[in-house]
Protein backbone atom coordinates (compact mmCIF):
# COMPACT_ATOMS: atom_id res chain seq x y z
CA UNK A 1 0.00 0.00 0.00
CA UNK A 2 1.78 3.22 -1.27
CA UNK A 3 0.10 5.38 1.28
CA UNK A 4 0.95 3.13 4.35
CA UNK A 5 4.94 2.99 2.82
CA UNK A 6 4.52 6.61 2.98
CA UNK A 7 3.33 6.99 6.39
CA UNK A 8 6.07 4.50 7.54
CA UNK A 9 8.66 5.94 6.07
CA UNK A 10 7.15 9.72 7.21
CA UNK A 11 7.36 8.08 10.70
CA UNK A 12 11.13 6.50 10.39
CA UNK A 13 12.83 9.75 9.29
CA UNK A 14 11.32 12.16 12.18
CA UNK A 15 11.15 9.31 15.23
CA UNK A 16 14.92 8.66 16.38
CA UNK A 17 16.00 5.48 16.89
CA UNK A 18 18.07 4.24 19.94
CA UNK A 19 20.86 1.26 19.65
CA UNK A 20 19.37 -1.67 21.53
CA UNK A 21 22.66 -2.23 23.21
CA UNK A 22 22.31 -4.83 26.47
CA UNK A 23 22.20 -2.97 29.57
CA UNK A 24 25.10 -5.19 31.10
CA UNK A 25 27.23 -3.52 28.46
CA UNK A 26 26.55 -0.13 29.30
CA UNK A 27 26.76 -1.13 33.05
CA UNK A 28 30.20 -2.31 32.62
CA UNK A 29 31.13 1.03 30.09
CA UNK A 30 29.46 3.63 32.71
CA UNK A 31 32.13 5.70 34.72
CA UNK A 32 30.76 6.82 37.88
CA UNK A 33 32.28 10.61 38.49
CA UNK A 34 31.49 13.20 41.24
CA UNK A 35 28.45 15.29 39.84
CA UNK A 36 26.81 18.26 41.57
CA UNK A 37 23.26 19.56 41.71
CA UNK A 38 22.28 23.00 39.99
CA UNK A 39 19.32 24.82 41.03
CA UNK A 40 15.42 22.90 40.22
CA UNK A 41 17.57 19.32 40.48
CA UNK A 42 19.03 20.19 37.33
CA UNK A 43 21.66 17.51 36.67
CA UNK A 44 25.52 19.43 36.73
CA UNK A 45 28.08 18.89 34.50
CA UNK A 46 31.53 16.81 35.19
CA UNK A 47 33.28 19.07 37.50
CA UNK A 48 36.33 17.37 35.70
CA UNK A 49 36.03 18.72 32.75
CA UNK A 50 33.16 21.50 32.70
CA UNK A 51 34.48 23.49 30.40
CA UNK A 52 34.45 21.29 27.63
CA UNK A 53 31.34 19.79 29.22
CA UNK A 54 29.75 23.20 28.79
CA UNK A 55 30.67 23.53 24.95
CA UNK A 56 29.82 20.39 24.03
CA UNK A 57 26.17 20.95 25.94
CA UNK A 58 26.00 24.29 23.99
CA UNK A 59 26.45 22.91 20.77
CA UNK A 60 23.77 20.16 21.41
CA UNK A 61 20.85 22.44 22.63
CA UNK A 62 21.37 24.36 19.31
CA UNK A 63 21.38 21.12 17.32
CA UNK A 64 18.24 20.52 19.65
CA UNK A 65 16.62 23.24 19.01
CA UNK A 66 16.67 22.80 15.62
CA UNK A 67 15.49 19.29 15.60
CA UNK A 68 12.62 20.66 17.76
CA UNK A 69 11.41 23.05 15.16
CA UNK A 70 10.86 20.01 12.61
CA UNK A 71 9.35 17.87 15.19
CA UNK A 72 6.99 20.88 15.82
CA UNK A 73 5.93 21.00 12.06
CA UNK A 74 6.03 17.41 11.42
CA UNK A 75 2.75 17.23 14.92
CA UNK A 76 1.16 20.59 12.73
CA UNK A 77 0.97 18.27 9.94
CA UNK A 78 -0.83 15.24 11.02
CA UNK A 79 -3.09 17.77 12.90
CA UNK A 80 -3.91 19.50 9.47
CA UNK A 81 -5.00 16.18 8.30
CA UNK A 82 -8.45 16.99 6.70
CA UNK A 83 -10.49 13.47 8.35
CA UNK A 84 -10.19 12.12 11.64
CA UNK A 85 -9.51 8.67 10.40
CA UNK A 86 -6.17 10.24 8.32
CA UNK A 87 -4.82 11.87 11.87
CA UNK A 88 -6.14 8.92 14.02
CA UNK A 89 -3.79 6.67 11.55
CA UNK A 90 -0.62 8.64 11.55
CA UNK A 91 -0.83 9.44 15.55
CA UNK A 92 -1.35 5.76 15.99
CA UNK A 93 1.42 4.55 13.97
CA UNK A 94 3.94 7.46 15.55
CA UNK A 95 2.89 6.68 18.77
CA UNK A 96 3.75 2.95 18.52
CA UNK A 97 7.05 4.00 17.34
CA UNK A 98 7.83 6.25 20.07
CA UNK A 99 6.79 3.92 22.89
CA UNK A 100 9.41 1.00 21.14
CA UNK A 101 11.96 3.07 21.03
CA UNK A 102 11.76 4.69 24.70
CA UNK A 103 10.94 1.12 25.86
CA UNK A 104 14.42 0.05 24.08
CA UNK A 105 15.87 3.22 25.71
CA UNK A 106 14.62 2.21 29.18
CA UNK A 107 16.19 -1.27 29.06
CA UNK A 108 19.60 -0.10 28.15
CA UNK A 109 19.22 2.47 31.30
CA UNK A 110 18.20 0.03 33.62
CA UNK A 111 20.23 -0.19 37.06
CA UNK A 112 22.06 2.88 35.87
CA UNK A 113 21.29 5.98 37.99
CA UNK A 114 21.08 8.77 35.59
CA UNK A 115 20.97 11.16 38.23
CA UNK A 116 25.25 10.78 38.71
CA UNK A 117 25.63 10.91 35.04
CA UNK A 118 26.50 14.30 33.37
CA UNK A 119 23.64 15.04 30.57
CA UNK A 120 25.83 14.23 27.21
CA UNK A 121 28.37 11.10 28.87
CA UNK A 122 30.73 11.39 25.96
CA UNK A 123 32.73 9.00 27.01
CA UNK A 124 30.66 6.05 26.63
CA UNK A 125 28.91 6.44 22.55
CA UNK A 126 26.42 4.22 23.25
CA UNK A 127 24.50 5.57 26.01
CA UNK A 128 25.10 8.88 24.50
CA UNK A 129 22.95 7.98 21.86
CA UNK A 130 20.16 5.95 24.08
CA UNK A 131 19.93 9.67 26.34
CA UNK A 132 19.89 11.86 23.22
CA UNK A 133 17.15 9.22 21.85
CA UNK A 134 15.28 10.13 25.28
CA UNK A 135 15.26 13.95 24.90
CA UNK A 136 14.62 13.97 21.62
CA UNK A 137 11.84 10.98 21.15
CA UNK A 138 10.10 12.28 24.59
CA UNK A 139 9.84 16.38 23.32
CA UNK A 140 8.10 14.62 19.98
CA UNK A 141 6.08 12.71 21.98
CA UNK A 142 4.70 15.73 23.65
CA UNK A 143 4.05 17.92 20.80
CA UNK A 144 1.62 14.99 19.11
CA UNK A 145 -0.01 14.81 22.85
CA UNK A 146 -0.67 18.36 23.19
CA UNK A 147 -1.47 19.34 19.72
CA UNK A 148 -3.88 15.90 19.58
CA UNK A 149 -4.24 14.99 23.05
CA UNK A 150 -7.71 13.78 22.15
CA UNK A 151 -6.76 11.06 19.70
CA UNK A 152 -3.76 10.47 22.02
CA UNK A 153 -6.12 9.87 24.90
CA UNK A 154 -8.04 7.12 23.00
CA UNK A 155 -4.76 5.41 21.78
CA UNK A 156 -2.63 5.37 25.33
CA UNK A 157 -4.87 5.77 28.13
CA UNK A 158 -5.92 2.24 28.45
CA UNK A 159 -2.25 1.08 28.33
CA UNK A 160 -0.33 1.11 31.38
CA UNK A 161 2.59 0.31 29.82
CA UNK A 162 3.03 3.29 27.29
CA UNK A 163 1.79 5.69 30.50
CA UNK A 164 4.70 4.18 32.94
CA UNK A 165 6.92 5.25 29.74
CA UNK A 166 5.46 8.48 29.08
CA UNK A 167 6.09 9.08 33.25
CA UNK A 168 9.52 7.31 32.98
CA UNK A 169 11.06 9.83 30.29
CA UNK A 170 9.76 12.83 30.97
CA UNK A 171 10.64 13.28 34.87
CA UNK A 172 14.09 11.75 32.69
CA UNK A 173 14.20 14.86 31.06
CA UNK A 174 13.23 17.28 33.57
CA UNK A 175 16.21 16.21 35.43
CA UNK A 176 18.32 16.96 32.47
CA UNK A 177 19.66 20.25 31.73
CA UNK A 178 18.89 19.88 27.91
CA UNK A 179 15.27 20.35 29.18
CA UNK A 180 15.71 23.98 30.08
CA UNK A 181 13.10 27.02 29.86
CA UNK A 182 10.21 26.39 27.30
CA UNK A 183 11.74 22.47 26.47
CA UNK A 184 10.91 22.02 30.38
CA UNK A 185 7.41 23.66 30.65
CA UNK A 186 6.59 21.68 27.52
CA UNK A 187 7.61 18.29 29.74
CA UNK A 188 5.94 19.40 32.57
CA UNK A 189 2.78 20.66 30.34
CA UNK A 190 2.56 16.72 29.10
CA UNK A 191 2.73 15.29 32.36
CA UNK A 192 -0.10 17.45 32.81
CA UNK A 193 -2.21 16.46 29.99
CA UNK A 194 -1.38 12.77 30.88
CA UNK A 195 -2.45 13.24 34.15
CA UNK A 196 0.97 11.87 34.75
CA UNK A 197 2.49 14.97 37.40
CA UNK A 198 2.68 14.46 40.95
CA UNK A 199 0.83 17.63 41.77
CA UNK A 200 -2.12 18.08 39.13
CA UNK A 201 -3.37 21.28 37.99
CA UNK A 202 -7.40 21.84 38.01
CA UNK A 203 -7.34 24.62 36.06
CA UNK A 204 -5.25 23.56 33.78
CA UNK A 205 -7.12 23.52 30.00
CA UNK A 206 -5.42 22.27 26.42
CA UNK A 207 -7.12 24.77 23.68
CA UNK A 208 -6.26 21.97 21.44
CA UNK A 209 -8.92 19.78 22.55
CA UNK A 210 -11.84 18.94 21.58
CA UNK A 211 -13.54 20.75 24.00
CA UNK A 212 -12.09 23.28 23.66
CA UNK A 213 -12.15 23.85 20.19
CA UNK A 214 -15.72 23.28 19.81
CA UNK A 215 -16.45 25.64 23.24
CA UNK A 216 -14.23 28.25 21.11
CA UNK A 217 -16.22 27.58 17.54
CA UNK A 218 -19.42 28.17 19.81
CA UNK A 219 -18.34 31.81 20.56
CA UNK A 220 -17.11 32.51 17.27
CA UNK A 221 -20.37 31.61 15.76
CA UNK A 222 -22.06 33.67 19.11
CA UNK A 223 -19.86 36.76 18.16
CA UNK A 224 -20.67 36.09 14.03
CA UNK A 225 -24.34 35.59 14.52
CA UNK A 226 -24.10 38.80 16.76
CA UNK A 227 -22.21 40.80 14.01
CA UNK A 228 -24.92 40.11 11.73
CA UNK A 229 -27.38 40.92 13.33
CA UNK A 230 -26.47 44.03 14.64
CA UNK A 231 -25.59 44.96 10.23
CA UNK A 232 -28.99 43.96 9.54
CA UNK A 233 -30.54 46.60 12.13
CA UNK A 234 -28.49 49.25 11.12
CA UNK A 235 -29.61 48.14 7.41
CA UNK A 236 -33.09 48.88 8.16
CA UNK A 237 -32.71 51.32 10.23
CA UNK A 238 -30.64 53.36 6.92
CA UNK A 239 -32.90 52.03 4.37
CA UNK A 240 -36.12 53.33 5.98
CA UNK A 241 -34.77 57.27 5.98
CA UNK A 242 -35.57 59.90 8.79
CA UNK A 243 -38.15 59.94 11.46
CA UNK A 244 -40.53 61.93 13.09
CA UNK A 245 -40.52 61.96 16.50
CA UNK A 246 -41.77 64.11 19.58
CA UNK A 247 -38.21 65.41 20.51
CA UNK A 248 -37.95 66.57 16.66
CA UNK A 249 -41.01 68.42 17.11
CA UNK A 250 -40.16 70.26 20.43
CA UNK A 251 -37.08 71.14 19.20
CA UNK A 252 -38.68 73.04 16.31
Amino acid sequence: NTKMAVLVMFVGCLAVVCNHAQSEELKSRVKTKDTVVMEKGKIAMDIDSEGEALKSLKKYQESFEGKRRKQMEAAEHIFSKATYVERYKMTKLLLNNLFETLAAAKKNLSGIDITTLPPLPRENATLLTTLVGVYENTAFLGDVTLRLPDIVHRLIDHKQEYLDLAKWSLETCIQSVVYEDVHDTHARLTLQELKLSENIDHDYVNPFSEKSLLHEKALQDDIRKKNERQIERDTRRKNRGPQLSRERLDLA
